[in-house]
């Protein structure tokens, strides 16, 4: 799965801040392997809690507890976070062996600034990202790992995650993760939209099923992802914002990306307004038909133009 070395040393605790989906799912991997798991309860809602809980996560009262007591803090929060929560790290007494490893979708420039300021406090730095769901943690997702101790890092998830090694730079890990959720976000802008004008031709049922037929890998990854859209989406149009910042970083001022950071704005601020807990495709299209999504009453195909089977006539 990776040239990771088996035999490298294990921590006995590890912080994780926060446990969210993926958070809980990063848990049970290392709760596996014999590792104690702390979360922390200060300033985290019921929901959240609650998930410790039933992850098996031992909850201490405090941030400041937590890092004192872990081995290693892993990092899996919001994007717009990710600074202020290292920031804290860096703050608090820590370990002198610990390492501070950010799992979040943030650009390269942001994860090496904050491998920086973790390293001026004599502590270690590893960049990560995941690219996968939650669920398929173990299955079919990847863990990209970059830095000085990213193959220790990496030792310790490859018996069970496939996990990929990308050299002693800070900021390749997270710079994959922006380049692969471009690709599957991408697709998802595109299939929203198109989806979109599918239903003002009534043709979403055909085109869904000759998009099944042609391009399979597509359709499963719109089944797959557009569902999570209804509790994230905010999420997403952060991720799309960061990819936008990697892009314009490198000096490439890519005008598919802009319109992709867009879409998923447009889509999050709507499903600010509009909230569902739609849990399937279809059920998420339906209500951005029912709530008329990127719908403009001035334009569209005049009805006389489209019989009622959706075809021009």
């Amino acid at each position: 799965m990776s040239d990771c070395d088996p035999y490298a040393p294990s921590p006995r605790r590890i912080g994780l801040l926060h446990a969210g989906e993926m958070g809980a799912a990063v848990a049970a991997v290392l709760r596996s392997r014999g590792i104690e798991v702390l979360g922390c309860a200060e300033g985290r809602s019921d929901a959240t809690v609650a998930r410790c809980v039933a992850a098996g996560i031992t909850l201490c009262p405090s941030v400041r507890q937590l890092v004192a007591e872990s081995d290693w803090v892993l990092s899996l929060v919001p994007p717009d976070a990710a600074e202020s929560l290292c920031a804290q790290f860096c703050e608090l007494e820590s370990p002198d062996h610990s390492i501070f490893v950010d799992f979040n979708s943030i650009s390269p420039e942001r994860a090496a600034r904050l491998g920086n300021a973790v390293e001026a406090r004599r502590r270690r730095f590893v960049d990560g990202s995941i690219n996968g769901l939650a669920k398929n943690l173990c299955t079919t997702a990847t863990m990209f790992l970059s830095g000085r101790d990213a193959k220790q890092v990496g030792s310790l998830f490859s018996r069970d995650v496939r996990v990929q090694l990308l050299g002693e730079n800070p900021g390749s890990a997270s710079a994959m993760k922006m380049l692969l959720g471009g690709v599957s976000k991408g697709i998802c802008a595109l299939l929203v939209e198109l989806l979109r004008v599918a239903d003002q031709l009534a043709m979403r049922e055909a085109f869904l099923a000759a998009l099944s037929r042609i391009y399979p890998e597509v359709a499963a990854l719109g089944e797959r992802m557009l569902p999570s859209y209804a509790h994230h989406a905010d999420r997403r149009m952060v991720e799309t914002g960061e990819l936008q910042d990697t892009a314009i970083a490198t000096g490439i001022v890519g005008p598919s990306i802009a319109a992709i950071a867009n879409t998923h704005r447009e889509l999050a601020e709507h499903l600010s307004r509009h909230a569902t807990d739609a849990s399937s495709l279809c059920t998420l299209l339906n209500h951005l038909a029912a709530t008329k999504f990127l719908l403009r009453p001035s334009i569209g195909v005049p009805e006389s133009k489209v019989n009622l089977e959706g075809s021009y006539g």
